[in-house]
């Protein structure tokens, strides 16, 4: 993982800096800036003579004819055109004079092609000074960017070279590693010493055990009792009411809630005038439960009366309470055993008392 992470090192720091080899980036670089400034140098001296001849051919000082002989201005096919044009006026003029004046039609005319062909050369010769201008500037920058590439190449270099030290490093104490782990194989393997073969090998007939069948039977036997210590213990977790949902499947009765500013129903189907709110398991707060309950039966157009007695689980309980009576079970959540409330329930309906419901409640002042 060293090795692995010092090469990447020297990659991302080849990458970033863009040398590979710092002797031969160096010496490239340095042969293409001692390049540059041979043509720099031979660019500076033909911008500095042309800006020299062009304000004296421009003030008249000097022909525009000396243009002409610009060692520039020789390389160009259409300066030579010009120049072999302007010769052959000169010649026709020459030779025009022999016989005729200044004032011929034919000499005037050799004349003024002369002017014309002196008087585009200046023109000419202002463009490729301009030219020569741009080509400074532009060698100029390239200069100045091969000088920073230089200036740069030292500390690429120690960098490169000090992490190519430590890839090199690293890759000989891999190798090293390497042969070791080769050396304790072999000695692994020797270590047999003069081992021999006693008698042949042979698979059993059943290379699985135990077999299917018994691992069937153990398994399903396994999943079983696990199933009924599951179940037990549901059952032992989850024999105390929490929810009216609960209750109601539990007893079949009507369950609900007891808490304040809230209306507590009851199932009443007009076979009693008088409701009795009975505490039913730990906890419960019978008289709590009966003003809540009176509370919402007093907003009734046929209210019923409400009291709140002492615990009524059995038979003989319920049978005292006379007729015209039913029962609310009040009990807090989380406290109420379902047998509890099985017995008490079927307790009522034997005694045949109506039972008005289940009210649930968590803490009641």
């Amino acid at each position: 993982r060293q090795l692995l992470g010092a090469q990447h090192h020297l990659r991302e720091q080849q990458e970033s800096s863009g040398v590979l080899d710092p002797d031969v980036s160096g010496k490239a670089i340095l042969e293409a800036d001692f390049k540059l400034r041979e043509q720099l140098e031979s660019v500076v001296v033909e911008q500095v003579a042309l800006n020299d001849l062009i304000p004296q051919v421009t003030s008249g000082k000097v022909d525009a004819r000396r243009l002409a002989a610009y060692p520039s201005f020789l390389k160009s096919p259409g300066i030579n055109d010009l120049l072999g044009q302007l010769g052959r006026l000169e010649a026709e003029r020459a030779i025009l004079l022999q016989q005729r004046t200044e004032q011929e039609p034919n000499v005037a005319g050799r004349m003024e092609g002369i002017k014309v062909i002196e008087a585009q050369l200046l023109p000419l010769a202002n463009t490729y000074a301009t030219s020569l201008a741009k080509q400074r500037t532009e060698l100029e920058r390239m200069r100045d960017s091969l000088d920073r590439q230089l200036a740069a190449i030292p500390g690429a270099a120690e960098s490169s070279l000090t992490l190519q030290r430590e890839v090199r490093r690293l890759s000989t104490t891999e190798l090293a590693v390497q042969a070791q782990r080769v050396e304790a194989r072999l000695a692994a393997i020797g270590e047999g010493g003069d081992a021999r073969q006693v008698d042949v090998a042979e698979p059993s007939k059943k290379p699985a055990f135990p077999t299917p069948a018994i691992s069937f039977g153990v398994g399903g036997g396994s999943g079983l009792v696990l199933g009924l210590i599951a179940a037990l213990m549901a059952a032992f977790m989850g024999r105390t009411i929490k929810t009216p949902d609960e209750a109601e499947r539990a007893a079949g009765i009507v369950a609900g809630w007891a808490r304040e500013r809230s209306a507590l129903l009851i199932a009443h189907d007009g076979t009693f005038k008088k409701v009795l709110v009975a505490p039913l398991g730990n906890g419960a707060n019978a008289p709590a439960v009966g003003r809540i309950l009176t509370a919402t039966e007093t907003a009734r157009e046929r209210p019923v009366d409400v009291a709140a007695i002492g615990s009524l689980d059995t038979v003989e309980g319920a049978a005292q309470l006379g007729a015209g009576k039913a029962v609310l079970f009040a009990a807090k959540a989380g406290k109420l055993e379902r047998r509890t409330l099985i017995d008490a329930v079927n307790a009522l309906r034997r005694a045949g008392v109506p039972c008005a419901g289940l009210a649930l409640h968590d803490d009641l002042a």
